[in-house]
């Protein structure tokens, strides 16, 4: 972690740290990389995966249009409503 790193990432996160601040930032994330660092040097070959109590899978549904259920209950303001849908201009060209 250095200056220039710290940075770029302070004005991509439109942060304004003090001199203080970032002294202390730039401490802060050298520690931090320092311990993963050594996290990495742990020997993790006979480590085996540890198992979870509820299934990992995910619970997808289908995205498929659906009618809105009580149109009357949005406050859109439209014109155009056709087979129980909202029709909205297109957004994106192409």
């Amino acid at each position: 972690m250095n200056r220039k790193l710290l940075d770029e990432l302070t004005s991509k996160c439109a942060l304004a740290l003090s001199t203080s601040e970032r002294e202390r930032m730039l401490n802060d994330l050298a520690s931090i990389l320092a311990f993963v660092d050594q996290i990495h040097t742990f020997p993790t070959e006979h480590v085996v995966p540890l198992t979870h109590a509820v299934g990992t899978g995910t619970t997808r549904t289908t995205d498929e249009p659906e009618p809105t259920k009580n149109p009357d209950l949005l406050n859109i303001e439209t014109t155009e409503f056709v087979e129980n849908f909202y029709l909205v201009p297109k957004v994106i060209e192409s």
